[in-house]
């Protein structure tokens, strides 16, 4: 247990006497000597101060004292009037400037100073952390005596602290033998905690009496920080540590101590993660210091050791590493990045504004320090980075410092690793190409092109993982210029390729990697606000200030179209509005109280986040708003009254991963189920869908048989159809229930061959048994114009009206659903857009699962058999959409075929067998639709028409009598004609020469 130590007992363990401490007897120091003697008035909040300065020879004479209240100045006794000239020269009162001198020189300036706008001078602390002393343009040696209120107790960069108790007065006097270019003062009513170490520091802990209970904890992880840490890289480069409270929010290292905030403090993971930083912070970047001409290492080196350390201890390196790479690619652009060399430094995050310097200074930083590691070594460096203290301790040192030492105590050169990465500004993205998987003299030769893209190509080893049946095989190559060609022979065959698995790399992630996060968020660029309505904005004030940036634009709902929305990152203020459930349907991670955001990939473009913001008042959102900036790594929060609730991270792809050779699926072969015991085991499920291929015969077969086997089980059956859109419902209404007795008059009266167009034998008996037994068969689909312009001008081209007709929650994030129909896409684009396409294909699956929810949900003891495409019976298709519906049972049938995705897709994969249908005999026309009606557009050679003595433009006026007024009326008639029959046509011809024509020719099909 750490000792509470009174003032009386630090009087008996140090020196009882205050005196300013001098250097031994006879010792030459080069550098100036500042001596401070300060009496703090903390009911006045003033300080009432006198510094006395000794300048060697030859030492610089430019002395600063901004925001000091200046009440005298003399140079080796004598007074200066400072206003006038002589041996000073002032510069705007902020800075005195003592000419040229061999000789020695003592200043002393009387002084009263009162606290910055961020420091404390008052009954409940002391905190002076900015220019409450003078100083020099150079670093000097320190000493300070300090006079405070009795039961305060101070702190400053000191080896060692006396105090001393005078009445109602204590005073302090502390000695710091290393050069600095200030002090900080730190005082208030602590208790004083101390814990021995057998070979350390001196440990002490200055915290306030409220949060007492904290100390043994932050002890005891100080102590091991210290052990830790001395073991790397050597002693603990100073006598004394002490971990001090701040009623202010800070989290500074300083030599000697660390300055947390008081309620920083209290955050139950400090002690894990940021306390490491700060003692870290005692070795590099503050005893050695940085010389910042060159660039500023420490924060780089620090995070390295310290927070990627600590995430690799506990399994969580690569999770860590990649976060770090997310924060890069939130905040870091082209237009803000900066070289390593140029990273001077940064402010405090709780700053507005310095996330894209942080992210390269501390991450990129410490990300080149993790590459060098993984370069040379643990052994090589671990032996450079004690070298390297060991020769800058109490000093500083600059990136070609920690260059040499790491270079001394390797082979490896590192000359290029060191310069492509301090001085480049960009990073590198990384790719494969040319994957390729044959066999080869008895082995399975892999090989592939790895790739950088970067300015200049960069040093850098890279991981590579090979994926096998029989285990994992870890490769590293190492890439000096854009292309590496890679081929290795295996044992087995590789299924998949991974790059830099475990984010070992400083590079750009791929859209596979690229975690939808807040962070991504608030760096991003180009945002668009989304709002529900008018009143969003004004319920949503305090998160658009804050957040709203004014390159950003806003929109109501209505007005933003794909176009707009697919370039930009998303933020749907409120998102139950209409946009925001066209995109992503149910929104069913949104809290209903509090403040929830939801951070998820824009649908349409993965490579953009949209975010979805609801809050269940203005209170709420004001609450949570300030907040935010402290959540940047997470996908989901939720808060309470500005309280965190709840936070999560959404899982994405780790590494670059690529498939090369993947095992066959397949499946244990077991007694094959007849179909009436696979319709047994689901006859408890209310929908069952049968996937087609709508050319398949067995595909067919199946169907009728499957719609055959439920209505046996339960005669409340309807069928739902994707043939047929929604404005055939009418006339299937009327053929089912034999209102229309001709099938030929149905056929026309639903556009059969115009709007689907396959074969109408294939839905023949399904049709013929709905009919039979009066079975309800539900046209399911959008209308087919609807989709068609969907498809080829955008969902925004729609009119209000058509719109209305849509199902208004549309969900665009099914997994693989953009990646499925984008492969389908690369084969028949054209000049369409994949959104568009996207889009069509999700109004479609949407509209199939609302029509067919509407009947379920209207028949509580009724089932429904859906026949539709194989595509459309997918796992991210119907399904998920009328379960997000209905919530009830759903199973999928389908035939197997060639391609192994049966079983990937359907619950049951059957064997059906089927014979072909007799081929339907043809005239050999191509027909086309025009104002006069329907045109020969062409003939082919030797076809039954041209044999008829048909031509190219002639009119079908009727076909067997009956008035041909569409293509379809002509399709509707050759579906009951045989091989060998005819069909008669008369015919309209428009002749160069003479007037027009008609008559009748018979064609022998």
């Amino acid at each position: 247990m750490p000792k509470v130590l009174s003032a009386e007992l630090i009087l008996t363990v140090m020196l009882a006497i205050i005196t300013p401490i001098k250097i031994a007897a006879g010792a030459e120091s080069p550098y100036p000597r500042i001596n401070i003697s300060a009496d703090l008035d903390v009911n006045a909040g003033i300080m009432r101060a006198g510094a006395v300065i000794d300048l060697p020879a030859t030492s610089p004479g430019e002395i600063f004292f901004p925001g000091l209240e200046i009440e005298k100045i003399t140079v080796n006794g004598r007074e200066i009037d400072i206003s006038k000239s002589g041996p000073v020269f002032f510069k705007n009162d902020h800075a005195l400037n003592l000419r040229a001198s061999d000789a020695a020189r003592t200043i002393k300036i009387t002084y009263r100073y009162r606290p910055a706008v961020d420091e404390l001078l008052g009954p409940g602390q002391i905190y002076l952390h900015r220019s409450w002393h003078p100083y020099l343009a150079v670093p000097a040696i320190f000493s300070l005596e300090a006079t405070l209120p009795k039961g305060f107790h101070a702190i400053s960069q000191a080896e060692k602290i006396v105090e001393n108790v005078n009445g109602d007065k204590v005073t302090a006097s502390f000695f710091f033998p290393h050069p600095r270019r200030g002090l900080d003062l730190i005082a208030g009513p602590y208790e004083i905690s101390r814990k021995e170490l057998t070979n350390g520091p001196d440990l002490y802990a200055f915290f306030f009496p409220e949060d007492h209970d904290l100390v043994a904890d932050y002890l005891e992880k100080a102590a091991s920080y210290i052990k830790r840490y001395q073991g790397l890289i050597g002693p603990f480069p100073y006598k004394r540590f002490s971990i001090v409270e701040n009623r202010l929010p800070t989290g500074f290292a300083m030599p000697t101590f660390t300055l947390l905030g008081q309620q920083v403090a209290r955050l139950p993971f400090i002690t894990r993660t940021s306390l490491g930083h700060e003692i870290l912070h005692q070795w590099f970047g503050n005893s050695v210091s940085v010389a910042n001409e060159s660039g500023n290492w420490c924060e780089g080196l620090t995070t390295c050791l310290a927070d990627q350390s600590y995430a690799a201890d506990q399994g969580r390196g690569a999770g860590f590493r990649k976060n770090q790479l997310l924060r890069y690619e939130s905040f870091v652009n082209k237009t803000n990045a900066i070289s390593l060399e140029q990273f001077l430094g940064a402010k405090s995050h709780l700053i507005p504004g310095q996330d894209a310097a942080r992210a390269v200074g501390y991450t990129k930083a410490s990300m080149v320090f993790h590459m060098l590691r993984k370069k040379i070594g643990d052994e090589a460096f671990f032996k450079g980075l004690r070298l390297f203290f060991k020769r800058f301790n109490h000093r500083p040192a600059q990136w070609s410092d920690i260059e040499a030492a790491f270079s001394e105590n390797t082979t490896e050169k590192l000359d290029t690793f060191f310069t492509g990465w301090l001085t480049g500004r960009d990073i590198p993205r990384l790719s494969l190409t040319g994957l390729r998987v044959r066999e080869k003299g008895g082995k399975i030769n892999l090989s592939f092109d790895l790739r950088q893209t970067a300015n200049k190509p960069l040093v850098m080893t890279v991981p590579c993982r090979i994926i096998t049946p029989s285990g994992v095989i870890d490769r590293r190559v190492k890439l000096n210029d854009r292309l590496f060609h890679v081929s290795l022979d295996l044992d087995d065959y590789p299924e998949k390729v991974i790059i830099d698995p475990r984010y070992d790399l400083m590079r750009h992630l791929d859209p596979s990697e690229l975690t939808p996060v807040w962070s991504r968020v608030m760096g991003t660029g180009k945002k668009i606000f989304v709002l529900k309505d008018k009143k969003s904005e004004k319920k949503y004030a305090a998160l658009l200030r804050r957040f709203r940036h004014p390159a950003d634009l806003t929109l109501l709902g209505k007005d933003a179209d794909d176009r707009r929305l697919e370039n930009a990152d998303l933020v749907f203020i409120d998102a139950d509005g209409k946009k925001a459930q066209a995109m992503f349907a149910d929104n069913s991670g949104a809290s209903t109280h509090g403040f929830s955001l939801e951070v998820r990939r824009n649908p349409l473009n993965p490579g953009r986040t949209a975010t979805l913001v609801r809050a269940a008042s203005a209170a709420e959102v004001q609450a949570a708003a300030r907040k935010l900036s402290h959540y940047g790594k997470y996908s989901y929060l939720a808060f309470d009254n500005g309280g965190i609730k709840e936070k999560k991270v959404t899982a994405t792809a780790m590494g670059l991963i690529y498939s090369a050779d993947p095992e066959p699926d397949g499946v244990e072969i077991r007694p094959r189920l007849g179909l009436t015991e696979i319709m047994t085991r689901i006859a408890d499920r209310r929908v069952v869908y049968v996937g087609e291929s709508h050319t398949s015969p067995a595909d067919h077969h199946l169907e009728i048989r499957v719609v055959r086997a439920m209505y046996r089980q339960n005669q409340n059956l309807a069928i739902g159809m994707e043939m047929f859109s929604h404005e055939a419902q009418s006339a299937l209404d009327r053929y089912i229930l034999k209102k229309e007795t001709n099938e030929k008059e149905f056929l026309r009266q639903c556009d059969y061959f115009k709007r689907w167009g396959y074969d109408f034998r294939f839905y023949r008996p399904i049709l013929d048994f709905a009919r039979a037994n009066a079975i309800p068969v539900i046209a399911l689909n959008q209308p087919k114009p609807i989709v068609s312009r969907i498809y080829s001008k955008g969902i925004d081209a729609l009119s209000p009206a058509e719109v209305k007709d849509l199902p208004p929650e549309r969900d665009l994030t099914l997994p693989d659903y953009r990646e499925r129909l984008n492969r389908i896409f690369r084969m028949h684009r054209g000049k369409n857009r994949l959104n568009d396409f996207l889009q069509a294909q999700a109004v479609w699956d949407e509209t199939m699962a609302a029509t067919a929810a509407t009947w379920i949900n209207k028949h509580p003891g009724g089932r429904m058999v859906i026949l539709a495409g194989r595509g459309h019976v997918e796992k991210n298709a119907i399904p998920p959409r009328l379960a997000r519906r209905t919530g009830i049972p759903q199973t999928v049938l389908l035939n197997n075929d060639p391609s192994g995705r049966a079983g990937k897709i359907a619950d049951f994969v059957l064997f059906t067998r089927a014979a072909p249908l007799p081929r339907l005999p043809i005239m050999g026309v191509m027909l086309r639709e025009s104002k006069k009606g329907v045109l020969i557009a062409g003939v082919g050679k030797d076809s039954p028409a041209a044999k008829a003595g048909v031509k190219k433009n002639d009119i079908i006026l009727t076909a067997d009598n009956e008035k041909i007024k569409t293509i379809n009326d002509i399709k509707v008639l050759m579906l009951y004609k045989k091989k060998g029959g005819n069909i008669r046509l008369r015919l309209e011809r428009k002749h160069l020469l003479w007037p027009t024509t008609t008559g009748v020719v018979e064609v022998k099909l």
